[in-house]
């Protein structure tokens, strides 16, 4: 099978070991090799996690260097689509008839053939390393050069500093399993981006001020255009309340029980600003007389136009969510008491939540 590496880690989250497995399909060995290959680990002792964005920066690397610029010890599969180390023991060399030197060996990932062509100096460099099992990586001996960042889309960056935090937030990541998978992301986000304010520093140094410079800073990105980086006044309000809830569950772990138990307080707003924040111009929205226009204005020939006509009708009848749309079944709609039905049992449901809609 090919594996192209394309699944996008989320970029907030922590993952060990076994989650990278489950989420790239992957056995054990190739997670240590990608550690071997430049994956680096979060900070701190303890079996190996993973940052999110440490994940996709290590992959979209690997997906950049393609079949070009490979070092001596590298060779490109075309199963995995990515350049690979093959282990030293598995790696022959053989001359062809017309005088070619070429190099073989198992990709340490997916166990496919993967070979090369090399010249006489690479030949002999090679062969010469293999006797005493060296490292291979340590036969090339060119410089690496900095990527120039040329072309439409913004390169992925990592922050400056080592996060100290991860294995905190993992652990608050197996708390957190009582919520959606969406609202743990929003409670993420918000905790990176405290991280972010912090610069990296480690949340057992936390004190009274920098939740108070912080909140400070909240409240200004509040009162700037969203355009300049602004916040909306939700937005605001969600990321104190994530953050109070997770200080709050932080002081009662080990090895944090010495922070004030009073800095969840410091992430409250104050009202006076905070509804300066709420003025806001009412958005604007289809009228029932354009809603129903729109609908009967949509094609109706074939099965998959009929369904997507079935879904605008009953978005505007319900209110429900996309993905309680998409996975809505006929048996929960009663067209003659005008009611739809949202069974958390059978349907995409946020937070589990079951009831019954009457449409006007």
């Amino acid at each position: 099978m090919s594996r192209r590496y394309k699944i996008q880690a989320k970029k907030h989250r922590v993952y060990d070991v076994h989650a990278v497995m489950e989420l790239y399909d992957v056995c054990r060995n190739t997670v240590s090799n990608w550690v071997g290959a430049g994956l680096m680990p979060s900070k701190g002792q303890g079996p190996h996690l993973f940052r999110g964005l440490e994940l996709n920066r290590f992959h979209a690397a690997r997906r950049a260097q393609g079949r070009h610029n490979l070092r001596l010890d590298q060779f490109y599969c075309l199963c995995c689509k990515v350049a690979v180390s093959p282990h030293p023991l598995s790696i022959n060399l053989w001359q062809t008839e017309r005088e070619s030197r070429m190099a073989g060996g198992a990709c340490s990932e997916c166990g496919a053939t993967v070979m090369k062509l090399l010249d006489a100096t690479g030949y002999e460099r090679l062969k010469n390393a293999l006797r005493p099992n060296a490292n291979l990586s340590e036969i090339d001996e060119r410089k690496e050069e900095d990527s120039v960042d040329i072309g439409t889309e913004a390169p992925l960056r990592v922050p400056e500093w080592p996060s100290m935090n991860d294995r905190i937030i993992h652990d608050w990541q197996l708390y957190a399993g009582r919520y959606d998978v969406k609202t743990m992301d929003a409670h993420l986000t918000s905790i990176r981006d405290f991280e972010d304010f912090l610069e990296g520093r480690c949340f057992s140094q936390v004190r009274d001020k920098d939740v108070g410079k912080y909140r400070t800073s909240l409240l200004a990105k509040g009162e700037m255009p969203q355009e300049d980086g602004g916040l909306s006044a939700s937005t605001i309000r969600h990321r104190a309340s994530h953050l109070a809830a997770f200080v709050k569950w932080l002081t009662k772990q080990e090895g944090y029980r010495r922070l004030s138990v009073t800095l969840p307080d410091y992430f409250d707003l104050p009202r006076q600003k905070m509804a300066k924040v709420l003025a806001r111009p009412d958005k604007l929205y289809p009228s029932v007389e354009e809603a129903r226009a729109m609908v009967q204005s949509m094609p109706n020939l074939t099965r998959a136009q009929r369904r997507d006509r079935a879904l605008v009708a009953c978005a505007f009848l319900t209110g429900l969510r996309a993905a309680a749309l998409s996975s809505m079944r006929l048996k929960h709609i009663d067209c003659e008491a005008e009611t739809a039905v949202q069974d958390a049992r059978e349907m995409r449901a946020k937070n589990g939540k079951s009831f019954t809609v009457r449409w006007f």
